[in-house]
């Protein structure tokens, strides 16, 4: 009985090695490599509107318990954008930079975008809190002055006053939502032509 709590015990800890605070170290496993995460898109006009989650990552080797354990890969770059695209002009334009910290629980495939005020509004999952639960991340973009408004940043749970405001009268799919399209639209059709060149980021 010792030894099979014995046994227990070590892949626990090879567990927390694997996905835990140790997974910043240990070696690598070829070479960097790259990969977008996309939001549904948002039409204002010609003009196309949507988030993008870039990463630059390493793979790195399994941890061997009876069977392997993958690991979180090593992230040399994380981050999540706001992009424009003009559809006359066949213009992209990276806008901001919406996180340069980004949450595990961030899912950009649920991103709501409006128009309020002649402001693009648009709001994510990002994040959790022990007593809250699931976050929401809420951004406003002043087309007026080409920024995102800071003071008007809400991070809170999905149902809140603030962004309940933006987005209460929402119902349906996403693609439903007034100016939405789906990303496979946005990513085969909308931005079909742009090359890796047009998107200004880092390369691996």
């Amino acid at each position: 009985m010792r030894v099979v709590w014995t046994v227990l015990l070590v892949g626990a800890v090879l567990v927390l090695a694997a996905h835990g605070g140790w997974a910043g170290g240990g070696r690598e496993h070829g070479s960097r490599r790259a990969s977008k995460s996309f939001s549904y898109g948002f039409f204002d006009g010609t003009e196309c509107y949507f988030l993008l989650e870039y990463r630059i990552y390493t793979k790195r080797r399994p941890v061997w318990f009876i069977m392997p354990i993958e690991r979180r890969p090593k992230l040399h770059y994380h981050r999540v954008m706001l992009y424009r695209f003009d559809t006359e002009a066949q213009k992209l334009e990276r806008l901001a930079t919406v996180l340069e910290d980004v949450p595990h629980q961030t899912f950009l495939n649920s991103t709501l975008f409006g128009l309020r005020d002649g402001r693009v509004v648009f709001a994510f999952p990002s994040g959790w809190d022990s007593e809250l639960g699931s976050l929401t991340d809420l951004r406003v973009w002043d087309r007026e002055a080409e920024a995102l408004l800071e003071a008007e940043r809400v991070h809170a749970p999905r149902d809140a006053p603030e962004i309940a405001h933006y987005f209460g009268d929402y119902e349906g799919g996403l693609a439903s939502y007034p100016g939405m399209i789906t990303i496979t639209k946005l990513k085969n059709a909308v931005l079909a032509g742009v090359t890796a060149d047009h998107w200004d980021l880092p390369r691996p």
